[in-house]
Order: C-alpha cells, then structure tokens, then sequence
C-alpha cells in the first residue's frame, strides 16, 4: 500500500504467534501472499519438539524473517531450519525524549531513586526483581538508609512476592507501584535504572533509561551487552547478590562523585534507522512481488 496505493495489498508483517498461525492458514488460500515474522522474545519458541515441528513450517512460508537482536537471531536459528531473507532490526526508545528530573551535578543525591520494572509473570523476571531487593537489603547500612527502590509492574503473582519481600527484608525501602501508564515519568524521575532478570532479549526500558542519562545496572543475558558495546561505563552483572551490589555501588558512586560518563548508544537504536531498515526490507518484497 506505501508504493502502490491503489492496488491490493499483497504482503503482511507479523508480531505474534497466534496471527502467524492465522496468516499461514489464509495463505492457503491466498498463495502470492507474503509474510514477514518479527521474533520479539525467546520464551515464546522454548517449544517441545510437536510444536517446535509446527512452527518451523510456519515460518518455512514466510518470505523473510526479522529478529530484534544477534543473540535472539543465533538461538532461534539454532531451533529453526529457516534458508530465506533473515534480517536483525533493533527497536527503539523514546520517540520524544521528555524532561529529566534526576540528580544534577549540583545536588546532593540523597536517596538515591532506583527504579525498576516487571511483569509478575515469568519466574525469571520474578527472580530478578528479588535478586535485586535482597541485594539491595544486603548492603551496609550507610548504604541501604539512602536507597529507595520503586517497581512498576503488575502480574498474578505480585501481592505475593510483595508480601514475602516486606516480611522478609523490611530493612529495604522498596516501593511496588503496580501498573503504571506513565512509565516514562517514572524513569524521568529517578536516578538508576535497574533491569535484573534470568532471561530477557533487548528491553526497551534501558534504551530510555540511557535516553535520558540514569545510570543503569542490568544483566548481562539476551542481547542487553549488545546495547553496551564498546561503553566502558554501562555495569552489567551476573546474578550473584555480590556482583549486583558492586554494579551498584559502582554506578551510585560515580553519581555522588558526578564521574558518570554519559552511554551513547549506537545508531542502531533509534527510530529513524529501525524505520529505514524496515523500509528496505519492503522495498525488496515489492520489488520481488513486481517481477513475479
């Protein structure tokens, strides 16, 4: 429809699953359809081998394949036969990047806003969030009396790990906000961006956290080192309560020293090139659509 408006539309892009599943079954049908597939996340293809076996003829009528990131790429195509046009397009983080109101050089940080978020769904993600808490109740207490910690977030299992979290480390200030619409203000409005999980691919919420020059402290899993390449200054950590608590010591320092150097991240992540590279891609199908 962008090249050729007053014709048919002949090829559709896929966020999910299910829609692929859909799309598939309408090819049937409709045989000079194409379909491109965005993978997004890895839990969604951790399949046993029936499924597995679907899927992969899902995705052999695709006409190209894009992955979010190189370490999304590398595990699926380890599961997934795929020979076509396979292409890795990063998101983005903000399209207009509100005002920040964190620490300036010329205040006193104290406390210092942490801030954090969850969907109280997936066991690992969980599992970071109290990683996270349980780091942060361990440090010494000239340390935890001038952190505050807020979690947005909301999921099945929240009341309950809020409940064990409270009556296991009331030590902690720890604020669980629940679902928040405005999640950009809360990132505006802090100082340190923590993103610690067992499993994630490329989470935009650090791409805005960087927008918007919070220090940041995240695992080093999925594709988050990616975001980091050649940034001396991000802090990536393993899941040990030690090495959470270095990183962030490390980034909390550098705040009240007014030492932390700004992460640029690369061109990659911006809007303007995931625009263009998508746009490439549909310039190619057209183009081959027009031949055929």
């Amino acid at each position: 429809k962008i090249y050729h408006p007053n014709e048919r539309a002949n090829t559709i892009h896929i966020h999910s699953n299910l829609k692929l599943l859909l799309v598939t079954l309408l090819k049937a049908f409709l045989p000079r359809l194409h379909v491109i597939h965005t993978f997004h996340t890895w839990e969604s293809y951790q399949y046993g081998w029936p499924k597995t076996w679907v899927f992969q003829g899902l995705l052999n009528k695709c006409t190209a394949l894009i992955f979010t990131s190189h370490a999304l790429k590398t595990r699926c195509l380890e599961i997934f036969e795929y020979s076509k046009a396979v292409h890795v397009i990063y998101g983005a983080g903000f399209e207009s990047r509100p005002e920040s109101t964190h620490s300036t050089a010329n205040e006193e940080i104290s406390p210092v806003r942490l801030f954090a978020t969850t969907l109280f769904t997936y066991p690992q993600k969980i599992k970071g969030v109290v990683d996270l808490i349980e780091a942060l109740a361990g440090l010494e207490e000239e340390w935890v009396s001038k952190l505050n910690l807020k979690i947005a977030g909301d999921g099945p299992l929240k009341d309950q790990i809020q409940k064990e979290v409270y009556e296991k480390y009331p030590q902690a200030d720890v604020e669980f906000l629940g679902y928040q619409k405005d999640v950009q203000a809360l990132l505006a409005q802090s100082d340190v961006y923590c993103h610690i999980s067992g499993r994630d691919n490329l989470p935009i919420a650090i791409l805005e956290a960087i927008e918007l020059n919070l220090g940041v402290v995240a695992s080093d899993v999925g594709a988050i080192s990616e975001i980091f390449e050649d940034q001396p200054m991000a802090r990536l950590v393993s899941d040990s309560k030690k090495s959470i608590q270095d990183g962030l010591k490390s980034v909390i320092s550098d705040l009240k020293n007014h030492s932390l150097s700004r992460i640029v991240p690369r061109s990659a992540f911006s809007w303007k090139t995931t625009a263009s590279e998508h746009m490439a891609l549909y310039r190619t199908i057209v183009k081959q659509v027009q031949k055929k």
